[in-house]
C-alpha cells in the first residue's frame, strides 16, 4: 500500500443520536442515504433504526457511535473524491500511545474555525484513548 496523504493535529468527535452538534437533519457529504452505507457493506457504521427514520432525522444523527468513522477536511490533503473516499482505506493514530485503528470516511469536516485536523466517532475516540484536541494522525492509503 501507499501512503496518498498522511497528516495530523488535534481531534474532536461528532455523530449519533446524542451528539448536540449535529442538527437533527443535518446529513453528511460523503453519503445520501443510508442505502448507499448498505451497498458498501457498511450499514454497520449505522444506527438499526437508520433506514426506517431517515429522511425523517438526518444522517449524521443515524450514525452508530460506536463503529468507527471519520471527517476530515479531505481538499486540504488530497483530491477531494466523495466517491473514492467511500471504500479508502484509513489509519487514524493516537499520536502519543502509537495505537491505531482504521475508520471509515463519511463526512467533510471539522469545521475550519476548530484548528482540528479530524473529527472521529465517538468509538474510535475511546478504542484509541483520545479527548477532544488531543494530537491525532491520519493517513489515507491507496490499495
Amino acid at each position: 500500500m501507499i501512503a496518498l496523504a498522511s497528516f495530523s493535529g488535534k481531534m474532536s468527535t461528532f455523530g449519533g443520536p446524542d451528539d448536540p452538534g449535529v442538527g437533527l437533519h443535518e446529513g453528511l457529504a460523503l453519503y445520501d442515504t443510508p442505502q448507499q452505507f448498505d451497498a458498501l457493506g457498511l450499514s454497520h457504521l449505522l444506527l438499526d433504526t437508520a433506514f426506517s427514520t431517515w429522511p425523517t432525522i438526518g444522517l449524521a444523527r443515524l450514525l452508530n457511535p460506536e463503529s468507527y468513522y471519520i471527517a476530515c477536511r479531505w481538499d486540504e490533503h488530497l483530491r477531494y473524491n466523495p466517491l473514492w473516499l467511500r471504500s479508502a482505506k484509513i489509519t487514524v493514530s493516537n499520536q502519543a500511545t502509537g495505537s491505531s485503528i482504521n475508520c471509515h470516511a463519511v463526512d467533510y469536516g471539522p469545521a475550519s474555525w476548530t484548528h482540528r485536523c479530524a473529527d472521529l466517532s465517538p468509538g474510535a475516540a475511546a478504542k484509541l484513548f483520545l479527548c477532544t484536541d488531543d494530537l491525532c494522525s491520519v493517513t489515507v492509503w491507496q490499495l
